[in-house]
């Protein structure tokens, strides 16, 4: 199935929601291991907030060229095409390297993980918002025209 551009946002978000929901899943074990009710409380908060944060500020320059990448694609293209051919080597590392964390330190420190995965989901969930801001855009811009900067289009008069 080939999609056009929105639709390619609205896949990039929805990628993005999937992972950040299933890292915020995968850190409640880790989370539920914590002694201590303050560090119950603290874990989940900070990671939470600092993953938003990041989310909003770090995070949105990736999705601004990704979405600068989807309005030169030409249409129709197939869901792979959604991030470039260098993203998938380095989502095998992070992905490992999440498996590795979770191994090594799960058990002696279940707060660094929790922490790690709550921020970085939340990250993942803060930055999907972007691409479901560009969309309206793409679906309305030629390939040749100047990409979308994750802002909604403006209303018409």
């Amino acid at each position: 199935m080939k999609l056009r551009r929105s639709q390619g946002a609205v896949l990039a978000s929805g990628l993005l929601v999937f992972a950040g929901c299933m890292l915020l899943w995968r850190a409640l074990p880790f989370w539920r291991a914590l002694d201590s009710a303050v560090w119950r409380a603290l874990v989940p908060v900070g990671g939470g907030l600092l993953g938003a944060l990041k989310g909003v500020f770090v995070l949105r320059r990736t999705v601004r060229r990704t979405v600068e990448r989807l309005s030169t694609l030409p249409e129709p293209f197939w869901p792979w095409q959604v991030y470039p051919p260098a993203f998938y080597p380095l989502l095998a590392v992070m992905i490992a390297a999440g498996v590795g964390l979770r191994y090594a330190f799960g058990a002696s420190a279940p707060g660094l993980v929790a922490g790690l995965y709550f921020g970085i989901g939340s990250a993942l969930l803060a930055a999907s918002v972007f691409y479901l801001r560009a969309a309206p855009g793409l679906a309305a811009a030629p390939a040749s025209a100047e990409p979308s900067r994750c802002e909604p289009p403006a209303p018409s008069a």
